[in-house]
């Protein structure tokens, strides 16, 4: 990644020294970590509509730069990942699913791309599938090609993926389409459809369902709170109030701790105005609000989701040490156990 994307300034070491590292245990696992190469993408949007295919902003994500980026802005800490490739159209997946495949033959936890009709037949899945490391799947709307995301779970998960995810008991990193996210109805029944259907599948829920607005979540939550094989990973949430309702409704022991690097590593806040959300950007993209003209000192997106998440455990009497090292790190780490 470019260092016009991710800059490490004086703010952000004391933003992380005194809001965030006591409140972390000495050992993260980062649920939710993205990573290609140039040579992966087959092509580039005129003009992206958001951060994952602006391919000028974000050129490449490797291993390497995960790892330099981590131990700069986690220091003292030991940071480690489960990896997937960059889910969208314009990436080669079989290309992208090959170099998780190299870093699962070296011990890291991985997670593997399905397309929508993908029956678990190639050489690559089947060389994945043989080492320990090896979690589950990381399916995606967008590979079903269906405009503005409209399309129902079902057509781009399939059940060559889900019955060999249930026989196994894996991951299932689960991205909600549509555009209500776990607003929407429709979603809220194949969750629960598949959960039951499949209860051996640990259904990691991506964003919290995609919830970066309260509205998004404030009625569904209930529906699906007491469902035992839905974890919820709360990658990109910056809202306090999202994370104090959450822990209400479920506890602490299903939520999962996940980045979204790279684009956490961007400096900035996810914000919500009358249950919309945007991108509020240190530098302007066309994906984001920003002001060229205002001298902004923002820090990362992913400073901002720990403190927020920080802020809704103290407000809830809940930040103790039990509680965090079981959400950075106890809660995936005990599935994890269970698989490998």
């Amino acid at each position: 990644m470019e260092k016009k994307i991710f800059t490490l300034t004086k703010s952000d070491i004391e933003i992380y020294e005194k809001k965030i590292k006591n409140f972390l245990p000495d050992h993260i696992i980062d649920s939710h970590v993205h990573l290609w190469l140039k040579e992966h993408i087959l092509f580039k949007e005129v003009k992206p509509n958001n951060s994952f295919n602006d391919f000028d902003a974000f050129q490449q994500y490797s291993f390497e730069e995960f790892s330099d980026n981590s131990s700069e802005i986690f220091q003292d800490k030991k940071y480690t990942g489960i990896f997937f490739g960059n889910p969208l159209g314009q990436i080669d997946i079989e290309k992208v699913n090959k170099y998780i495949l190299k870093l699962a033959d070296t011990g890291e936890y991985c997670l593997y791309i399905p397309s929508p009709e993908d029956k678990l037949e190639g050489d690559t899945f089947n060389k994945i599938k043989g080492f320990k490391n090896f979690l589950g799947f990381k399916p995606y709307p967008s590979l079903a090609k269906k405009e503005n995301n409209e399309v129902s779970i079902h057509e781009f998960l399939n059940e060559y993926v889900l019955d060999y995810a249930n026989s196994k008991g894996l991951f299932i990193l689960l991205h909600l389409p549509r555009k209500k996210r776990l607003a929407d109805h429709r979603n809220i029944e194949e969750v629960k459809y598949l959960t039951k259907k499949y209860p051996d599948v640990k259904f990691l829920l991506a964003h919290l369902g995609r919830s970066y607005c309260l509205g998004d979540i404030s009625e569904a939550v209930e529906q699906v709170s007491k469902i035992e094989n839905l974890f919820f990973e709360i990658s990109f949430v910056n809202d306090w109030e999202i994370f104090e309702l959450v822990i209400k409704k479920i506890g602490c022991k299903r939520i999962i701790f996940g980045s979204d690097m790279p684009v956490s590593l961007m400096k900035g806040k996810n914000i919500c105005i009358n249950d919309n959300h945007y991108f509020v950007t240190e530098k302007l993209f066309s994906w984001s609000i920003s002001n060229n003209d205002m001298q902004l000192n923002f820090t990362f997106f992913l400073y901002e989701q720990i403190r927020e998440f920080i802020k809704a455990l103290n407000k809830l009497g809940l930040c103790k040490d039990a509680v965090l090292e079981d959400v950075f790190y106890g809660n995936i780490k005990k599935l994890i156990d269970r698989l490998v």
